[in-house]
């Protein structure tokens, strides 16, 4: 028996020797029962595939064309991070400047999705991507949870702190407001 492949990905094993039973091969894990008792040790110890001598090669190649077809698959013919100016690949997301405070509170409490503007660090051209765009739904629901809280805080203001003749303070049962 030879070593193949070595990784503490308990998922990409499975997959692996799947795949490799499935080409007709005969494939041992080593190490599976011990992560499946203690999933906690799957870094620490690892899973190892192992397969006979003689056909080492042919598995490796194997594997090697099963992971070049799914790079291609991956590959697209446009980019879209592109510069439509330039042509350049060389591109970052940015924000606008008086989104950046509230989407950094937001990312404390959740994180938010980044948007789709772009800027081209080659030419310093400024456009929007092709791919999905977040920054609409974003600002609706920034909006409305404004409005929610100033509304909230409104109703809050005018119920405890409002007093005058015939207004009684408003106090939820079992609050002290005094």
């Amino acid at each position: 028996m030879k070593l193949l492949y070595e990784t503490a990905d308990y998922s990409e094993a499975l997959v692996l020797k799947a795949l490799i039973e499935q080409a007709g091969y005969f494939v041992h894990l080593d190490g599976f029962n011990a992560t499946t008792a203690m999933p906690h040790l799957t870094a620490g110890i690892g899973l190892r595939l192992w397969v006979h001598e003689g056909e080492h090669a042919e598995v490796s190649a194997l594997i090697a064309d099963t992971r070049s077809e799914n790079l291609q698959d991956k590959a697209t013919d446009e980019s879209l991070d592109e510069c439509p100016s330039c042509g350049s690949e060389n591109v970052v997301r940015y924000s606008s400047m008086w989104l950046l405070p509230i989407l950094w509170v937001m990312n404390l409490l959740y994180p938010v999705p980044p948007g789709n503007r772009r800027a081209c660090r080659d030419c310093g051209c400024r456009f929007k991507s092709k791919g999905p765009t977040f920054a609409g739904p974003l600002r609706v629901f920034l909006l409305l949870w404004l409005v929610l809280f100033l509304t909230v805080f409104a109703f809050e203001a005018y119920y405890f702190w409002q007093e005058g003749p015939g207004l009684e303070r408003y106090c939820p049962p079992g609050w002290f407001c005094d």
